[in-house]
Formats: structure tokens, sequence, C-alpha cells
């Protein structure tokens, strides 16, 4: 299960209740924070950067090429895998959705995409009360940040997307979502 979805939806929440049931769970920000700190800093940059060209070209596809890296190894030894970022330039990319999927089938499993969606309100507030230094640029330029990010989910390049109602003001709890999605597997 790969989890995609804007900063502060739920994702890492989503990932680690799905992973009571099916798995090993694979946080990006978990996985890659000693080293991209490292890395940014050897760049010259702020640890907590997350914008600008140097993270976005040298130090994000790293955090990318581990998390899956590590996935692709956990599903070879026939651990299946919930993996949590925001993929969000991934899901948009029907060449790397399909490679997922051939990359999932080679070791005999399904690769479920699974979308955390949320809105303005609930994000702002999310990302203000985790307090999380990366998230700094963000909140000082909010309006900006907001306007960048894409506001639906990517179905036109995976129309099995699962999507998952995070706002505050959801119909439908996300535990109720995540059983009914997990009846359907």
């Amino acid at each position: 299960m790969i989890i995609g979805g804007l900063p502060g939806s739920g994702k890492t929440h989503l990932g680690a209740m799905l992973s009571e049931q099916v798995g090993l769970f694979l946080d990006k920000d978990t996985v890659s924070r000693f080293f991209s700190e490292f890395l940014l800093e050897i760049l010259g940059k702020s640890p907590n950067d997350r914008e600008s060209p140097e993270y976005l070209e040298k130090v994000r596809p790293l955090e990318y090429k581990t998390l899956i890296k590590i996935a692709k190894d956990n599903l070879a030894a026939s651990h299946s895998v919930v993996c949590s970022a925001p993929f969000i330039k991934e899901f948009c990319d029907s060449d790397w959705v399909e490679k997922m999927q051939v990359d999932a089938e080679l070791s005999d499993s399904t690769c479920y995409f699974l979308w955390m969606n949320s809105d303005e309100e609930t994000l702002h507030e999310r990302i203000r009360n985790r307090n999380a230094g990366r998230d700094l640029w963000k909140l000082a330029n909010w309006n900006t940040w907001y306007a960048s990010v894409p506001k639906d989910p990517p179905t036109v390049t995976i129309p099995d997307l699962v999507v998952f109602d995070n706002r505050m003001t959801a119909g439908v709890s996300l535990q109720q979502q995540i059983a009914t999605f997990l009846a359907h597997l």
C-alpha cells in the first residue's frame, strides 16, 4: 500500500492504523529524516528546508528512492508493506505508478494506492499543531504554499485510487473508512 496526500492530511496516522492489520509501516519522514537533515546541512541549507531547489533536486529523490527500496526489499521477503509520504509528484506520473504496480506483481503482491484527502482548514491546524521544523516555511508562507499544491486526488493517473476523507468535518470516521477498505481486500 502506498499512501499519498498533502502534508498534515494524516498519512502517517492512516499508515500506522493500516499496518496494525496488514504489515510493516514505512513513513518517509521517519526513514529519511536524519540523512536528509545531514545532507541539507552539507549543502549549506537549514535542516528544516523542504522547499529549495537543493532539497527538491538532490535530497528529496534520495528520500523516495530509499523508502521504495526498503519497501521492495520487504516485499521480496514476503512482508506486506504500508508506505507513507506525500507522493504528490509520483502519483501524477503514470509511468511511476505503472512501475510500482509491476514491481509489486513481480513480488506476488498487489499495489494499492491510497490518498488521504483533507481541506485547507484541517491541514493548517494539523501542521500548526505538530510543531515540526520542516513546516516552518509552509506556515510562514501559507497562502503561497497552499496555492502551489493540488487540491484534488490524482485520479487521472490512478483510476482505482482509494480516497480517505480525513477532514475534521468528514461524515464517516477514519476507522470506519479503514474497516470498509480492508473488508474489500
